[in-house]
C-alpha cells in the first residue's frame, strides 16, 4: 500500500497529510493504521522518527467525533514539552477535519473541551483529581514513549489513571524499547493487543554483520546545523554531497537555503553543482547513486532521520561517507534502524578550535566532547521542564556556570557529600542502637566486553544498566571506556543484578559479556567510600 488512500483514510485526511508533505506512509504507518482503524488495542515497538504521530493520530482523527465538548482521546507523553510539540503537529492536520486539539500545561485555549488532548501523566492525573477533567467518555488512550515515561517518573501515575478510563476505550502503548515493565503494563491494561515490531533488531536476536559506518549529529534541525554540516562534509574531501529530504517541498527549501549560503544545489548527477538534492526514496527503486559513475566521491547526508532500515540502506549504501542529522528524541529510533541495517553509529566529528587556551575554551572543548561522544537523551528529558520556561541557551549557560563552580571547589563538594551521608546514616539509626562507624556504601567494578570500537558511549551503558537491571542512575558510578572493553563502577548491593541483566544482551551490535573486574573499585569521585570486601571472581 503506497498511499494513505489505500490504507482506507478519508480523502480530507489524505489531502491534509499531503499538504504537510506527507504523501506516502512509512512502513510503521502501513502496519499500525489498519490495526487502529479497526479499534484494536496495540503495543507498538517504535519511537520518534518512524512516523508514530501519524500512525495513531490519523486513526484518531477518523474515528473520534469532532464535538469539542470533552476529550474523547488522550495521548500521554513523557514531558510537557513533548506533549505541546505533538499537539501542535496533530493540530495542523486537525484543521481540515474540524477537531480541536490541545495540550495540558502549555498555552492552549480550553484544553478540557478539546477532542484530542495531549498531556503528561502527572498533569492529567492532577486535572482529573481536581475535577477539571473527566474521562468517563474517553474512547481512546495512547501512551506515547512508555519506556521514557518509565525511566523518568515510573508507571505509577499511569496505573492510577487507568482506573478512570472506561473499560471499552481503545488502548495503544508505543515504546522503544519495550521493557519488561512496559510489556507487563500492556498485558494488564491493553488486553488482546496486536503487537507491531516496527524497525530495529528484535530483542534476543543479534545484529547482522557490520556493513559500514554511519555518522550522526544531534541537532535542533535548524538552518545553521544543516549548512555547517554540508560545509564540513565537503571540506573533508567529498566532491559532491547528496542531501536527502523528507519531501519535495523540504528539498526545495533546503536548496534555497544552501544557495543563499553560496552552495549551488541541483539534481543528482549534475556535475556543475556541489550539492545534490533528493526527496524521500522508494525502496523498490534503484538507489539514487547507482547510476552515477563517480559515486565513490559523493558523500550522503540525511537532513532528517530515515523512517526505517530499508530507507537507511537505500540512502546510504553507496557513496564515500554517510551522515544523518537527528533530533535528540529520535536517537533511539536511529540506533534501532542502524543496527537492523548493519551500520555502526559514530558521532560526526567537529573540527577542533585552535585557540583552546583559556579556561572558557577548555570547558567548551570538554562540553563539545560530551556532545559528540555521549548519549544525552535522558538528560535532555530531565531538562525539558526548564526548556519550557527558559531558552535552551540560558539553561546551557547556567549548567556551565554550575560545572565551573564545582570544578573550582572540589573539596567543598566532597565535604558536603560526606556530611550529607553522615547525617543520613545518623538519622536512620534507632536512638538506642549501638552507633557503628559510618562508612559509605561500597562500589565494585564490572568488566563489560564492548568498547569504543563498537561505537559505545557512557550514555548507552548507563541507559542499559538502568533499563535492563531496573536500578537507579545514582547506583552507577564512573564509566571508563577503552577500545575493546569498558569498566563500570556499580553499587555493591545491585552489582549481581546488573551482571545477570546485561549478560547476553546486545550493545553496539555485539553480544555483551559482563563479569566482575579483578580488583574492587574505590568509590567514584563524588563519593569516597571504602572499597568492597566482597570476594571478586576473576574474568574468564
Amino acid at each position: 500500500m503506497d498511499s494513505f488512500g489505500e490504507l482506507g483514510l478519508p480523502p480530507e485526511l489524505v489531502d491534509a497529510l499531503a499538504a504537510e508533505g506527507i504523501e506516502r506512509p512509512t512502513p510503521l504507518q502501513r502496519d499500525v493504521i489498519p490495526l487502529l482503524r479497526r479499534r484494536n488495542n496495540a503495543l507498538v515497538r517504535a519511537g520518534p522518527g518512524s512516523g508514530t504521530l501519524v500512525a495513531y493520530g490519523a486513526p484518531l482523527l477518523e474515528c473520534i467525533a469532532a464535538e469539542s465538548t470533552v476529550p474523547r482521546a488522550v495521548v500521554l507523553a513523557a514531558s510537557g514539552a513533548a506533549a505541546g510539540a505533538l499537539a501542535t503537529s496533530l493540530a495542523r492536520l486537525a484543521m481540515s477535519t474540524g477537531h480541536a486539539v490541545a495540550a495540558l500545561g502549555s498555552p492552549w485555549a480550553a484544553p478540557e473541551r478539546s477532542d484530542i488532548l495531549f498531556a503528561t501523566a502527572p498533569d492529567l492525573l492532577a486535572a482529573v483529581r481536581n475535577s477539571r477533567l473527566r474521562l468517563e467518555d474517553l474512547r481512546a488512550l495512547v501512551v506515547d514513549g512508555a519506556a521514557t515515561i518509565q525511566r523518568s517518573d515510573g508507571l505509577e501515575d499511569l496505573e492510577t489513571l487507568i482506573g478512570f478510563v472506561p473499560a471499552a476505550a481503545q488502548r495503544v502503548v508505543i515504546s522503544s524499547p519495550v521493557t519488561p515493565e512496559v510489556r507487563a503494563f500492556a498485558r494488564a491494561h491493553a488486553r488482546k493487543a496486536g503487537y507491531v515490531a516496527g524497525s530495529g533488531v528484535p530483542p534476543g536476536r543479534e545484529a547482522g554483520p557490520i556493513r559500514g559506518i554511519l555518522h550522526y549529529r544531534i541537532c535542533r534541525r535548524n538552518d545553521a546545523d544543516l549548512v555547517r554540516t554540508v560545509s564540513e562534509v565537503l571540506e573533508q574531501g567529498a566532491r559532491h554531497v547528496l542531501v536527502f529530504c523528507a519531501s519535495d517541498d523540504h528539498a526545495a527549501d533546503v536548496g534555497d537555503l544552501l544557495s543563499l549560503h553560496g552552495f549551488h544545489a541541483g539534481a543528482p548527477g549534475d556535475a556543475s553543482t556541489t550539492v545534490w538534492l533528493a526527496s524521500r526514496v522508494d525502496d523498490a527503486e534503484p538507489p539514487v547513486l547507482s547510476g552515477i559513475a563517480d559515486a565513490g566521491s559523493v558523500a550522503t547526508l540525511s537532513a532528517d532521520v530515515p523512517v526505517g532500515a530499508g530507507e537507511l540502506r537505500h540512502r546510504h549504501a553507496l557513496g564515500a561517507s554517510a551522515a544523518v542529522l537527528v533530533l535528540h528524541r529520535e536517537v533511539a529510533h536511529l540506533k534501532a534502524i542502524a543496527a537492523e541495517a548493519g551500520y555502526r553509529l559514530q558521532p560526526l566529528p567537529t573540527p577542533p578550535r585552535a585557540d583552546a587556551h583559556s579556561e572558557f575554551e577548555r570547558r567548551r572543548s570538554q562540553l563539545l566532547r560530551i556532545l559528540e561522544e555521549e548519549d544525552l537523551a535522558s538528560e535532555m528529558l530531565l531538562l525539558d521542564p526548564l526548556f519550557e520556561r527558559h531558552d535552551p541557551v540560558e539553561v546551557a549557560a547556567a549548567a556551565s556556570r554550575l560545572a565551573g563552580r564545582a570544578a573550582k571547589n572540589p573539596s567543598a563538594r566532597r565535604s558536603r557529600a560526606d556530611g550529607e551521608a553522615r547525617s543520613a546514616a545518623h538519622s536512620a539509626a534507632p536512638s538506642d542502637a549501638v552507633q557503628l562507624p559510618v562508612r559509605a556504601q561500597a562500589w565494585v567494578r564490572l568488566f563489560v566486553s564492548v568498547g569504543s570500537r563498537d561505537g559505545i558511549g557512557p550514555g548507552e551503558l548507563l541507559g542499559a544498566a538502568v533499563d535492563q537491571a531496573g536500578i537507579e542512575r545514582a547506583q552507577v558510578g564512573r564509566i571508563e571506556i577503552q577500545e575493546t572493553f569498558t569498566r563500570v563502577e556499580i553499587r555493591q548491593q545491585v552489582a549481581e543484578k546488573v551482571v545477570r541483566a546485561l549478560n547476553g544482551t546486545t550493545l553496539g551490535g555485539r553480544a555483551v559479556r559482563v563479569d566482575y573486574h579483578r580488583e574492587p573499585a574505590r568509590g567514584p569521585s563524588r563519593s569516597r567510600g571504602g572499597s568492597s570486601r566482597r570476594r571478586i571472581r576473576p574474568r574468564s
